[in-house]
Parts: structure tokens; C-alpha cells; sequence
């Protein structure tokens, strides 16, 4: 259950640590999500999250990385036309958003 949890921590908040023309490429080349329906994807998954780690038992670091990633996704535009201004450039607060998903990632693969 808890390399369940892991996984899907990983999946969540890998979209995050890319730059936009690294989440457009990788959307649009393999037909998934785009980026801001990852935002949507991602706090959809926030009860399976909470009902995984209580049930599991988990490595409470799992949990505080869930925790971590729930602030950052709150960091983000309400509306997936903020994500990008009119000039296709990214939302001020994506290069922040960028570092943290990277740092949990890092913290996550030490799990």
C-alpha cells in the first residue's frame, strides 16, 4: 500500500516540477492531461490521499510530503487562464511552485 501511496505522490506532483515548454512537450507529445488539468487531477486525489496514508500507516515523511504538496497547489492560480498571461509566459509564481515540486521530489525519491 504505502509504494501505492508513493507512486502516486510521484505522479501528482512530477507536472509541477517542469518548466511550461517542458509540461507542453510532454502533455501534447503522449495525449495527457494538459498542465492545469494536472492542478484539478491533483487536488481530486487529495481523498485518496488522506484515506491512503491513515489506512496505511505510513511513513509519516509520506504524509508530511502530501502535506507540503496541499500548500503548494494552494500557491497556484484559482483559474486555468491565470496559469499563463497573454503573452503565453507563466504565472509569477511558477518558478517558486517549480522549485518546491523539484524538492519534494528529492525528498520523496529518499523514501
Amino acid at each position: 500500500m504505502e509504494a501505492n501511496i508513493h507512486l502516486h505522490l510521484k505522479m501528482a506532483i512530477e507536472p509541477f516540477a517542469m518548466t511550461a515548454d517542458e509540461q507542453r512537450e510532454y502533455y501534447y507529445s503522449s495525449n495527457r492531461l494538459p498542465p492545469y488539468d494536472m492542478v484539478v487531477f491533483a487536488i481530486g486525489q487529495k481523498n485518496f490521499f488522506e484515506t491512503h496514508l491513515a489506512k496505511a500507516n505510513a511513513d509519516r515523511r509520506l504524509g508530511e510530503i502530501y502535506e507540503d504538496f496541499q500548500r503548494l497547489l494552494a500557491r497556484l492560480p484559482a483559474e486555468p487562464h491565470e496559469m499563463w498571461d497573454l503573452a503565453g509566459r507563466e504565472h509569477q509564481n511558477w518558478d517558486s511552485v517549480r522549485i518546491t515540486a523539484q524538492r519534494l521530489l528529492r525528498r520523496l525519491e529518499r523514501i
